[in-house]
């Protein structure tokens, strides 16, 4: 599949993130209709994140978009933000899309002044279902499957992830059609696909979401546990589902801080905060 597809016009575009100091603000690139491209001020070469915003597989959710992509480029890291197929497209379009551009992007297809063995994913809520499941080695069985295509580590907002325990019915429904055979919700259940190859992640969650239960996050961590994955999982007591940066007045709002640190361990970033 061209990396291009179902668009017109080339997504070949170099962008030096070296052009942009730290006294100037990043400017994003559109190289697709579905792809922008947010270069740290850092300079060029450092760590790429896709940004998977979420919206239950019907729409993306502008906040978990940009504002997102922003904050990495203020801890050093470059960030894309994939608009993947939603409804009325059913799986597999967008884990093949997003397996697609990190294709792209490792081989130079996408020429990005980045670094290309540090390739992660960050995704919220439907999006960290799909991050989730492109960290998996998911076979769609498309001529354009690629199962060995994986992040580098992974970043989970309080995804959805179980199709069978706790689902959410509005992702299972625009992702897979209305009607859907337990064979096809349980070969989508992202914690029954976690494996020794499963990047590392981090996760975080509201024990209130009354959207997306806190069960999701916690059956992945288990997943991850009891396959020996690195991961950093947190619970906070307080916050609804879909805050993206997190809400001030509650607890939620130091998920930045802490996911920096954790990358800033895995050599991703040597700020830890906002």
């Amino acid at each position: 599949m061209p990396l291009t597809t179902g668009y017109a016009g080339a997504v070949n575009t170099a962008v030096d993130a070296s052009a942009v100091t730290p006294a100037t603000p990043p400017t994003p690139v559109d190289l697709a209709p579905d792809l922008t491209f947010y270069p740290a001020a850092a300079g060029a070469s450092g760590p790429l994140v896709l940004v998977l915003p979420g919206g239950g597989y019907m729409m993306h959710a502008d906040h978990e978009g940009e504002p997102i992509a922003r904050w990495l480029n203020g801890i050093g890291i470059n960030a894309l933000v994939v608009r993947y197929p939603i409804a009325p497209a059913r799986y597999p379009s967008a884990i093949d899309r997003v397996r697609e551009v990190m294709d792209a992007t490792r081989s130079g297809e996408l020429d990005l002044a980045v670094d290309r063995t540090r390739v992660g994913v960050l995704g919220f809520s439907a999006g960290g279902h799909l991050a989730a499941l492109v960290s998996s080695g998911l076979t769609t069985g498309g001529p354009d499957a690629r199962p060995d295509t994986r992040p580098d580590l992974a970043i989970l907002a309080y995804p959805v992830i179980s199709f069978i325990e706790n689902p959410h019915l509005g992702s299972i429904e625009n992702l897979l059609g209305p009607r859907t055979t337990p064979e096809q919700r349980t070969s989508l259940s992202a914690e029954l696909l976690v494996d020794a190859s499963t990047p590392p992640t981090f996760v975080w969650h509201t024990a209130e979401d009354a959207a997306v239960p806190v069960s999701n996050s916690l059956a992945y961590a288990s997943a991850l546990a009891a396959r020996g994955i690195p991961f950093d999982l947190h619970v906070f007591e307080r916050g609804e589902h879909g805050i993206g940066l997190g809400d001030p007045d509650t607890p939620a709002s130091a998920w930045p801080s802490l996911c920096a640190a954790w990358l800033s361990e895995h050599g991703w970033t040597g700020t830890a905060g906002r």
